[in-house]
């Protein structure tokens, strides 16, 4: 993926982006990470990023995320400090980038945060479990949220043969159909801890 140089963070975001974070002092972000990494084949040099947490620009300096709270819309300007924050984009064209923001409004308020898909998701990667299904219908974790969206407005599969359900940050920075606009809060391939 080449980086955009030029890109500033977040006054560059657009309607779509999914911004991609990692803080490198929490012990959750740590925990993601760590089970993101530990149960695939490629090694954690070779995916070269850490990321936790997956968001989606809605444009004018806000994001939609699925966090503690569930789904809320937030200022992008949070993850400017003591956050590692990567900013990837898609094919998507500006006429359908504002789609994002009215998806995002419409489930706003109606969509919790999926603590017992966190933990299946767990267990499924734990003990390789294939046949385990989505358990939380109106609760969803950060990176499903960003996959689900994708999926229903633009037809993009961001994580090709995964559930948008089980899907990790890993899956999101691995994508082929994205490319990288911009590192922030760590030199490249230095991702700090």
């Amino acid at each position: 993926m080449e980086i955009t140089t030029t890109y500033r963070y977040p006054d560059d975001l657009l309607a779509g982006d999914i911004i991609l974070t990692y803080k490198r002092r929490n012990p959750f972000s740590k925990a993601i990470y760590w089970f993101a990494t530990r149960f695939r084949e490629k090694t954690v040099t070779e995916i070269n990023r850490r990321v936790s947490h997956a968001a989606v620009s809605i444009g004018y300096g806000k994001i939609v995320e699925c966090s503690f709270h569930g789904l809320q819309i937030e200022d992008a300007v949070k993850y400017s400090t003591k956050t590692h924050v990567i900013t990837v984009g898609t094919t998507v064209t500006p006429i359908n980038r504002a789609e994002i923001a009215r998806y995002a409004h419409e489930k706003v308020g109606k969509i919790g945060y999926g603590y017992l898909t966190l933990a299946a998701i767990a267990i499924k990667k734990i003990f390789g479990l294939d046949k385990i299904n989505d358990i939380e219908a109106d609760a969803q974790v950060c990176i499903e949220f960003v996959v689900q969206a994708y999926r229903d407005l633009y037809g993009i599969d961001l994580c090709p043969g995964i559930d948008s359900w089980s899907a990790d940050p890993v899956d999101i920075i691995t994508s082929p159909a994205l490319y990288i606009h911009f590192v922030y809060g760590c030199e490249d391939g230095d991702e700090g801890d």
